[in-house]
């Protein structure tokens, strides 16, 4: 199955990942080896970690700010896109995804897009085709690909982000002040999702979850949203 796998379109694959979560390292190391990205293309970003956000959980203010550092880099690196994952990120162990993978980027490549999921909660959506989606609506930052046209606009949206959670702005986060440039950009997505957020202790939540009914929801549920 290795050798059905084609990651030309990707420049680089950054994964973030907390200093003590050693366990999350070697999850999404055996992930990234499964999917055959060649090593030369991955790169591990130490997760920024806040002691102190003004009574705002710490994990979400250094969650955006490790978001905003990665694309910061691939902009000073010159890469010309960069798929950015979280170290909780599951990949389908299906036979068909390598095929549906390569498939998705191939439409990429035909498209004038800014940033394309892998992954993502979907809630508001164009159907393209049946397999790729012109995102609208959707949360959840742990598999994405962005264009080195768009660096700017992101990091620009992450910063006002990170300016709301220091001044306490409770309600902000990376994956709900980011749902504005989707109503008007070029935003796309795989369809079903190649992958979904591992169930396991969550270093923002504070505990165990589990989101990965997020990551199935249907055309139809999809549509009660407003998709079509």
């Amino acid at each position: 199955m290795e050798n059905k796998w084609n990651w030309a379109l990707i420049d680089r694959v950054v994964y973030i990942n907390l200093r003590e979560r050693h366990d999350r390292d070697i999850q999404i190391r055996k992930e990234l080896q499964r999917l055959a990205i060649p090593e030369d293309k991955i790169q591990r970003f130490e997760a920024i970690s806040v002691s102190d956000c003004r009574g705002f959980k710490e994990g979400t203010l250094g969650c955006v700010k490790s978001h905003k550092a990665v694309l910061e880099m691939a902009r000073q690196e010159k890469w010309r896109n960069v798929l950015v994952l979280e170290d909780d990120m599951a990949f389908n162990d299906h036979q068909t995804l390598p095929a549906a993978i390569h498939a998705f980027f191939n439409k990429l490549d035909a498209l004038h897009w800014d940033v394309a999921f892998l992954a993502a909660s979907y809630f508001i959506v164009n159907s393209v085709d049946e397999s790729l989606l012109r995102v609208k609506f959707a949360y959840c930052a742990n598999s994405y690909i962005v264009n080195a046209h768009y660096y700017d606009t992101l990091i620009a949206n992450y910063a006002e982000t990170i300016q709301g959670l220091e001044e306490g702005t409770y309600e902000l986060g990376l994956d709900s002040n980011w749902i504005k440039l989707m109503e008007t950009d070029h935003w796309f997505g795989i369809y079903p999702n190649a992958g979904y957020q591992r169930p396991g202790k969550s270093d923002i939540r504070g505990g165990e979850y589990d989101g990965t009914s997020d990551f199935t929801r249907s055309m139809e549920e999809m549509r009660y949203y407003g998709s079509y």
